[in-house]
């Protein structure tokens, strides 16, 4: 059901089982040498994955998300995953890898992979959320930031395009709080070997941004914070939020920034004020949502200055896909992943329409009296938004002869504050989640 304010859509999921497939063939990259547990880098192509092969349309069967954590399967003839126009295979063709499959030597034993990338506390922090399967999202991220590409000279932009519940936060989440480690360290080793002052040490020395991440709403910023603060527990990353309706930064003392380009626009550009930021360190820059980020003009001019400004590179994450995205990709050097049917509605999502007025006044009475009931609608009289979604829970319910659970999407924080108390009012069981 749609109105111009509310749109709610009630939907189950299902989980489609893995196809089997040989093993995959990894990108050359970090390699373990077990005669002497150091991690090495291979000097022959002779393990590159790339195929010579188009980049051809996805087709098959539609992949919809589970609970992080949960084990994740899939088809994987429903992935695509290329550099510019050459498709690369998955890492083990991504079925049952670990995050832990590419950590730092335990004492004596090698990592599974052989592949030496992660810190164990980034291991040990996504465990204490209940993760440990790599999803195909967040492998391909993986790949396409730590595994060597002998085509590209530069860190290749990657742009990822996966269904909704597919693990994209954390597909860049987590290479890119490894990488900020990995920088913190470099710095830290520079300042023990050309400094003479024993008190001068890295977490002392004024750092300047190493990683941007935005979205286009204050409740995503909030959700991104949230994770990577989870994320990064135990360790020295200093990160920070630059979103409105909080106070304006006081400082650019910090690794990684979760940002709303309206507050980020007070801090960098020509109208910047406060604090402005000095990107000559920045690295990444992440767009969460590219597709609503690509619609913001405000936001491509200020990416178009700090292209000006900084090299860094562009990791670019959606649901959906847009031409328009590709305007912040390195079109000559970017990877690319695209996970199932792409701009269509999963197949578990059943769709139901309801054409309704959010200016007609509400039917549904006798939460005072507790006899609740709904008033007749004139002939050709639009129903209340709250009217329908409470005659099709209703409905619904009585079908199945049981409870069923409802997602219900609105706009705002209010909105789902108000329908959720509404709905508790007469009698149905609801909560606004929005973090």
């Amino acid at each position: 059901m749609y109105s111009s304010d509310e749109y709610f859509s009630p939907s189950e999921s299902e989980v489609v089982s893995s196809s089997e497939a040989d093993e995959g063939v990894p990108l050359a990259a970090a390699g373990y040498d077990k005669s002497d547990g150091s991690c090495t880098t291979p000097s022959t192509e002779s393990a590159l994955g790339f195929v010579s092969a188009p980049v051809v349309p996805l087709a098959g069967l539609q992949i919809t998300g589970v609970e992080e954590g949960n084990e994740y399967k899939y088809d994987s003839s429903n992935i695509l995953f290329a550099y510019c126009e050459s498709a690369i295979e998955l890492y083990n063709d991504g079925k049952d890898v670990l995050f832990e499959d590419f950590g730092m030597p335990q004492g004596d034993r090698p990592p599974a992979s052989g592949l030496c990338y992660l810190d164990n506390r980034i291991i040990n922090n996504l465990y204490r959320c209940g993760i440990r399967t790599m999803r195909p999202a967040q492998l391909a991220a993986f790949q396409a930031i730590f595994f060597n590409n002998p085509e590209a000279i530069q860190p290749s932009d990657f742009l990822g395009i996966s269904s909704t519940g597919s693990g994209k936060t954390h597909a860049f989440l987590v290479p890119v709080v490894q990488q900020c480690l990995n920088s913190i360290e470099d710095i830290s080793d520079d300042e023990d070997e050309t400094s003479d002052d024993e008190n001068c040490t890295s977490k002392e020395k004024k750092r300047t941004p190493f990683a941007l991440i935005f979205a286009h709403s204050n409740p995503l910023v909030d959700g991104i914070y949230q994770r990577i603060l989870e994320l990064v527990k135990d360790t020295d990353i200093i990160v920070k939020k630059i979103v409105g309706q909080q106070d304006f930064i006081t400082d650019t003392n910090f690794d990684i920034a979760i940002c709303s380009v309206g507050r980020f626009s007070n801090h960098f550009g020509p109208n910047a004020c406060k604090v402005e930021l000095d990107l000559s360190g920045l690295k990444y820059v992440v767009l969460d949502e590219a597709d609503k980020m690509a619609e913001n003009n405000e936001f491509y001019q200020l990416y178009t200055k700090m292209k000006e400004e900084s090299t860094f590179v562009t990791m670019a994450f959606s649901a959906t896909i847009d031409m328009s995205i590709m305007d912040f990709m390195d079109t000559d050097n970017y990877y690319q992943l695209l996970y199932g049917e792409q701009n269509a509605v999963p197949l578990s999502v059943k769709q139901r329409f309801c054409e309704v007025n959010s200016r007609s006044v509400t039917k549904i009475v006798g939460f005072a009296t507790g006899n609740v009931r709904q008033l007749k609608y004139e002939p050709g009289e639009k129903i209340h938004p709250f009217d329908a979604l409470y005659n099709y829970i209703n409905k619904t319910n009585d079908m199945k002869k049981s409870k069923k659970r409802f997602l219900v999407f609105v706009k705002r924080q209010c909105v789902a504050d108000f329908i959720a108390q509404k709905l508790c009012c007469y009698g149905i069981d609801a909560v606004s989640v929005y973090r």
